[in-house]
């Protein structure tokens, strides 16, 4: 392998490695508690080192958000790849997205991919190119989820007449609505209402019936 290969492949994988480490510091301590000098601590490497790598905090949450889309993304095609039928692809889009949202692991990633700043928050920081850039990318897997969920309405004589555009932004909307609540512990509240207890017992139960629930509507066109 010639020398500006391999350089560039040890670049990758020190900063793979630095994003790993202050997502772990993330989830153990909140967002609030990352910084550039613990970050290099825990590294064991000095603030100038990582500073060559990444510029500052904003630059790794950027970074973190930006891996999480490609991830979501190459999680979901291969899934939708690995089966033939539309609604084979529709059931397993909805159940990657679902399972990649609530895993312990990636929930701090996930609520910067989804609910942190947006590109507008970024105007007059120097971000604002680099977030536009990446965002264009991110809806990779929004215009995915619309080419499957397309073809499906072209299959199903029940969605004919069905706006796509309208039906993917509504199961996107619904999905993140169900990950939210599950990660924001709400589905837990439940047990203080007397006609919803049952649903806190077990919150991945309720997650599982809630995406059935969903996949059944699209079937029957009642979306």
């Amino acid at each position: 392998m010639p020398k500006a290969a391999r350089r560039t492949q040890e670049i990758r994988k020190i900063k793979k490695e630095i994003l790993d480490c202050a997502l772990n510091i993330i989830n153990e301590e909140g967002i609030d508690n990352l910084s550039m000098r613990k970050l290099a601590t825990q590294m064991a490497m000095s603030a100038a080192n990582l500073y060559n790598y990444y510029r500052s905090k904003e630059n790794i949450i950027i970074a973190l958000d930006n891996n999480g889309f490609k991830m979501l993304y190459r999680i979901v095609k291969n899934a939708v790849n690995s089966v033939k039928s539309p609604i084979e692809k529709i059931k397993v889009l909805i159940q990657e997205y679902i399972k990649f949202g609530t895993n312990p692991g990636r929930v701090n990633q996930y609520n910067i991919m989804f609910n942190r700043a947006r590109v507008s928050d970024y105007l007059g920081t120097g971000f604002e190119a680099l977030v536009e850039y990446q965002t264009k990318k991110a809806f990779r897997i929004l215009d995915l989820s619309y080419r499957i969920i397309s073809e499906y309405i072209n299959h199903n004589p029940k969605l004919r007449g069905k706006d796509p555009k309208i039906l993917t932004l509504r199961i996107w909307i619904e999905l993140h609505g169900i990950i939210t609540f599950f990660n924001n512990r709400l589905f837990n509240e439940l047990y203080f209402s007397d006609d919803f207890n049952e649903y806190a017992q077990d919150s991945r139960k309720t997650v599982k019936k809630l995406t059935e629930e969903l996949v059944n509507s699209i079937i029957e066109g009642d979306l």
